[in-house]
């Protein structure tokens, strides 16, 4: 089915009842969602691997994973959980190929939570780190950008939520009021040939 731009705005003027009622109903299951979500706080720690030794940048992409499967370990995870005024929060950590900075990330639902979480693996990993635990006796985590106490939540995101939903709401509402469109077609198809001549007898 192909319209002109005047008959696609009389198609959408047509089924605009409808339309305002798809974007109604996509932002009330968007808000319904973020109320039942609960709010997540995330702080990070940026660590750099240092060593005495200068060859140790050469080898920094087989060190930073070791670095990173001990950060998120269960282990750590225990010795860590001593250090912090509540449950650990959710650990994950990020490496970078060619660079030696590792990033501690700490999810929890309680910011000042996350941050001790996030400092407490620090501390932890260190304290492992000098006593060889790892087998790289020279190198250590330095910590260039401690956590923070978050102060906005990384999710839900209402703005983006709600954005979504009526972007989502205005493509449903456009298909439907073309598909109504063409179901009209072709239910009535005498009178789209009928108006047809009337046009054309117009534009002379």
């Amino acid at each position: 089915m192909q319209l002109t731009f005047s008959e696609f705005c009389a198609v959408m003027w047509r089924g605009s009842i409808a339309l305002l009622a798809i974007v109604a109903v996509a932002v009330g299951a968007a808000v319904g969602a973020l109320r039942l979500q609960h709010p997540v706080y995330q702080s990070t720690a940026t660590l750099q691997v240092v060593g005495s030794d200068l060859s140790v940048l050469s080898h920094i992409d087989a060190i930073t994973p070791v670095y990173a499967e001990a950060i998120q370990s269960a282990q750590t995870g225990r010795a860590a959980q001593d250090l912090v005024d509540g449950p650990l929060a959710q650990i994950t950590a990020r490496t970078f190929t060619g660079s030696p900075v590792v990033k501690v990330d700490a999810q929890s639902g309680s910011p000042q939570l996350a941050q001790q979480s996030a400092q407490a693996i620090v501390d932890v990993v260190n304290r492992q780190s000098d006593a060889g635990q790892y087998g790289f006796r020279s190198v250590r985590l330095t910590e260039i950008q401690p956590p923070q106490v978050p102060v906005d939540p990384i999710s839900p995101r209402p703005a983006l939520t709600l954005g979504v939903a009526v972007v989502a709401g205005l493509a449903l509402g456009t298909i439907a009021a073309l598909l109504q469109e063409a179901v009209r077609r072709r239910r009535h198809p005498r009178a789209q040939l009928a108006a047809a001549p009337r046009t054309a007898s117009g534009s002379r």
